[in-house]
């Protein structure tokens, strides 16, 4: 495994022209699943009509809760200088 020296990792590291991005997976990390009209996703539904096949029964219906949560994650991402 790679280890990270992420101390020194600043923005000002990289020319301006460089774009920092940062991308999720919405399941892993976004949560809400039913709220405002929002559909389910695949995993929701394997969840709700098949719980016995995920050996925790763990669910990702709260995940990181993003989807409540999305202001923080905003601010978070100004803060590390993200394009």
């Amino acid at each position: 495994m790679i280890q990270v020296d992420t101390a020194n990792l600043l923005r000002d590291a990289f020319p301006p022209s460089f774009l920092l991005g940062c991308g999720t997976s919405a399941v892993q990390i976004e949560g809400g699943w039913n709220a405002d009209g929002k559909g389910p996703s695949v995993w929701d539904t394997l969840c709700i009509e098949k719980p016995e096949g995920i050996d925790d029964r763990s669910t990702c219906f709260v995940a990181c809760d993003s989807y409540n949560k999305y202001a923080e994650d905003v601010k978070a991402l100004k803060e590390m200088g993200v394009s």
